[in-house]
C-alpha cells in the first residue's frame, strides 16, 4: 500500500504538478483529477500513526530513537549525496544552498528545524521526525498511551496560533495540519485492542473533520494551483478513502508467496518518494529536449523504480541492522516503557489483536 501511495505522489508530480508550475515542460497530461495525487501523503501520515503506534509498544526511548534512525537515515543519505551530485551536473543550485541543503539532510536531526530542504520533497519527513520526537519523549516520561491527547492537545494549539495571526511554520512545530492525520492512525491502533469505544468514536469524528479542513487549508497554504478544484468534500473523500485503505491494510491477509515480494515493494516506497522529485524535474527537463515531455516523464518513472530498489536492496538493508547496533551500543538502556505494572518491576505488554465485527476476539 506505501507503494501504491509513493506511485500517486509521483505520478501527481510529473503528469500534474511539474505541467501545471512549469517545471516539466508540455502541458497537462491526463487528467486534473491527478491534483489529488498529492495527498496520497495524508495517507501515509495516518499509516504513520498507527505503525509507530504500534512499535513502540514495549520500547526503550533508547530501542525507540535507534529503530527509527536505522529506518530513515540509510536510504536518506544516500538520497540526498544522489540528489546533490545531480544538482551539481545540472547547475540546478547555487552551490552554497547546495553545500547547505545537502549537510542539513546528511546530519539527519537539523532537519527537525524545517525550513530550506535540498528536495521539496522532504517536508514530509520533517513532520515524521516531529512526530517521532514527540512520541520519545512521551515514553521517557512513561505516558506512551497518551499520544492520542497529545496529538488532539496540538490539533487546538495549531489552530489557535494560526487563529491568531502567528506565523503558519511556527505552528508547524507542534505538526499543523497534520495532526489529526497522525492521530487517525493512532485511533485506528487502539480500536484494535479497546474496540470501538465512546471515546475512540468520539476522537475519530473529532480528527476526522479537522484532518479535512487542514488537508484543505494546506492545499491553499502551498499549492501554486488553482484552490477550487479541491472543494470540502473531495478533501472529505480522501481522508475517508486513506482511513478505509488503512483498515483494509490491516485486516487483509496476505499470501505467503506474496510476503517477499510486498516488503520488497513496501521498502522500495521510501527512497522512491525521496528520490523522484527534484532529480526527476531536472532529467525530465534534460530528456524532453530528445524525445518530448510525456516520454521523458515516464521513462523517468522506470529510473526512479530502478534505482529505489537498488537503494532499499543495497543500501537500507546492508547498513540499517549495523546502524541500529551501532546506536544501541552507545545509547544507555534508559526510558523503558512499561505499558502496565509498577516502576521496577516487570512489565507485562499488552499485543492488541484484531478484532472482527461483532467485537469478539479472532
Amino acid at each position: 500500500m506505501r507503494f501504491l501511495l509513493a506511485g500517486c505522489v509521483v505520478v501527481y508530480h510529473y503528469f500534474y504538478v511539474g505541467p501545471a508550475v512549469g517545471v516539466v515542460p508540455g502541458e497537462l497530461f491526463w487528467t486534473s483529477h491527478l491534483v489529488y495525487g498529492g495527498y496520497a501523503v495524508a495517507a501515509f501520515f495516518i499509516i504513520s500513526g498507527y505503525v509507530i503506534s504500534l512499535s513502540s509498544v514495549g520500547k526503550t526511548a533508547s530501542q525507540f530513537f535507534a529503530s527509527r534512525v536505522s529506518r530513515l537515515y540509510p536510504a536518506l543519505f544516500c538520497c540526498t549525496l544522489m540528489t546533490g551530485f545531480i544538482f551539481f551536473a545540472s547547475g540546478g543550485m547555487n552551490n552554497s544552498l547546495l553545500i547547505m541543503t545537502s549537510l542539513k539532510s546528511l546530519a539527519f536531526l537539523p532537519m527537525l528545524g524545517g525550513g530550506k530542504m535540498i528536495d521539496p520533497a522532504y517536508w514530509s519527513i520533517v513532520y515524521e521526525l516531529r512526530f517521532y520526537s514527540f512520541v520519545m519523549l512521551l515514553i521517557l516520561a512513561g505516558s506512551i498511551d497518551r499520544v492520542l491527547e497529545m496529538l488532539t492537545l496540538f490539533v487546538f494549539l495549531g489552530a489557535g496560533l494560526v487563529l491568531l495571526g502567528l506565523d503558519t511554520e511556527f505552528a508547524a512545530y507542534v505538526l499543523f495540519p497534520y495532526a489529526p492525520f497522525f492521530a487517525l492512525g493512532v485511533i485506528l491502533f487502539r480500536r484494535r485492542d479497546e474496540g470501538w469505544t465512546t471515546y475512540l468514536k468520539g476522537m475519530l469524528a473529532l480528527h476526522f473533520v479537522a484532518a479535512v479542513h487542514g488537508g484543505y487549508f494546506d492545499f491553499g497554504r502551498y499549492d501554486m494551483l488553482d484552490v477550487s478544484q479541491v472543494a470540502i468534500w473531495g478533501m472529505t473523500i480522501v481522508v475517508a478513502v486513506s482511513l478505509a485503505l488503512v483498515i483494509f491494510a490491516e485486516n487483509v491477509t496476505v499470501p505467503e508467496h506474496f510476503g517477499p515480494f510486498a516488503i520488497l515493494l513496501g521498502g522500495m516506497s521510501y527512497p522512491l518518494y525521496l528520490l523522484h522529485q527534484a532529480v526527476g524535474y531536472i532529467c525530465i527537463d534534460f530528456m524532453s529536449r530528445y524525445i518530448g515531455a510525456p516520454a521523458a516523464s515516464a521513462t523517468m518513472l522506470v529510473a526512479v523504480l530502478v534505482a529505489s530498489f537498488f537503494v532499499y536492496r543495497f543500501i537500507e538493508r546492508s547498513f540499517g541492522k549495523s546502524l541500529k547496533r551501532g546506536i544501541l551500543s552507545m545509547l544507555p538502556p534508559r526510558g523503558a516503557a512499561l505499558p502496565t505494572g509498577q516502576v521496577g518491576q516487570p512489565a507485562t505488554i499488552k499485543i492488541p489483536t484484531p478484532r472482527n465485527t461483532k467485537g469478539e476476539q479472532k
